[in-house]
């Protein structure tokens, strides 16, 4: 029998479920005052919390009669429903990132979270402290992403008038601290970390030779490999071309996101010689290059697990599949490639998004691709060779 449907100003029952053994998540639908329809949810340490919470935040919606006025009496949590319910319903906004919004949203709600304090206690001092205690407890990762979504949140009372100004503008920037394993490899152990990965037997065992190989030659993202299909590459021209990414998707599991990081990450890029060789001798009955059970993409998170198993194995007990893309960019740097080429070659993001996008239409990687395949094999000695190239092979713009 289908489900009543909600009178305007009126909630529906509220779902707690169980996330972990220190965390309980409740979901509650309600509809507001002018028709709209939406979900809320909060976290808390036991059942009973999680529910309170949300019944809570569910009234205090419903009371302020449309359900979308905005006053200094608004809590933050309310709005941090309102701004991530928006990114589920643009359609430019990855999953990934709908995900990581949603799950940061629980923490500023939770008991432990600043989401009980209305517009007018929302200080800066106040909010910089818990960022603070936040980065300490769960992290800079944690911190750096609620910072983001309070950002947006604050951004639509500014929208209904009910601030002048978005107290996170005032505060001062979170540094990140860089994590171990995203350190290059140092260029004249590049060959002999290329011969280990080849021949071991632990990364063998879990598929990951091809893959990781790729990635130490051209410094795709792992997410990029993931999603390449054999539609991508073109042997006979020895080029790549980025156009998607792996992404995990609730309810359906991996899927091949036909959108990569960001628009300067789609790209076509001239392969080094023995990446070719690579892709050419690879044999799966797939149209994915490296496909997961059921003809999906693997999961980036899963390759990195995979890693980790066996990074000691190899000498590099911190390494990464963002350390091959760092190890890429030092390579290309030594070998005296410009800026621009190295970002082209990578898919970075450049200030100026139109410029880049003119430019990269027609960008020529060979000379890239020529450097790393001296750096795979010498060392990272390749400066002169990377200047012969330029000069050899420069395409006019």
């Amino acid at each position: 029998m289908p489900r009543a449907r909600l009178v305007p100003g009126t909630a529906g029952s509220i779902a707690v479920h169980q996330v972990d053994d220190n965390t309980w998540e409740a979901r509650g639908r309600y509809r507001t005052w002018d028709g709209r329809r939406t979900q809320i949810q909060r976290r808390a340490e036991t059942e009973a919390q999680a529910r309170r919470l949300a019944t809570i935040a569910i009234r205090d919606v419903l009371k302020s009669g449309t359900g979308v006025d905005t006053t200094t009496a608004t809590t933050v949590a309310n709005l941090v429903d309102r701004f991530t319910e928006r990114k589920r319903q643009d359609a430019d906004t990855a999953q990934a990132t709908i995900r990581s919004y949603d799950s940061v949203a629980g923490v500023i709600t939770g008991p432990d979270g600043c989401g009980e304090l209305t517009l007018l206690e929302a200080t800066p001092g106040r909010i910089v402290k818990w960022l603070r205690a936040t980065a300490t407890t769960r992290g800079a990762g944690i911190a750096k992403t609620a910072r983001s979504v309070l950002s947006g949140a604050l951004d639509i009372a500014i929208e209904d008038g009910a601030l002048n100004q978005n107290p996170m503008r005032m505060l001062p920037k979170m540094k990140r601290p860089r994590p171990v394993g995203a350190q290059a490899i140092p260029p004249d152990e590049v060959p002999a970390l290329r011969t280990a990965i080849a021949t071991n037997k632990l990364v063998a065992e879990r598929d990951l030779t091809d893959l990781l190989l790729l990635l130490l030659a051209t410094g795709l993202r792992v997410g990029e490999a993931c999603a390449l299909r054999w539609d991508d590459i073109d042997l006979d021209a020895g080029t790549l071309t980025v156009a998607a990414t792996a992404a995990r998707v609730p309810g359906e599991g991996m899927i091949r996101q036909d959108r990569p990081k960001t628009d300067q990450s789609r790209r076509t890029i001239t392969l080094p010689a023995d990446a070719v060789k690579l892709l050419a001798d690879r044999v799966v009955l797939s149209d994915l290059v490296f496909p997961a059970s059921h003809d999906k993409p693997r999961d980036p998170s899963l390759v990195n697990k995979q890693l980790r198993a066996c990074r000691a194995a190899l000498g590099y007990p911190e390494l990464t599949t963002h350390a091959f893309r760092k190890t890429v960019a030092t390579a290309l740097d030594a070998a005296g490639l410009s800026a621009r080429a190295i970002a082209d070659y990578l898919g970075h993001a450049r200030p100026s998004m139109t410029e880049d996008v003119y430019l990269r239409r027609k960008l020529d990687t060979s000379a890239a691709a020529a450097a790393l395949q001296v750096a795979m094999q010498s060392g990272g000695k390749a400066r002169d060779h990377a200047k012969s190239s330029d000069a050899e092979g420069a395409t006019p713009a």
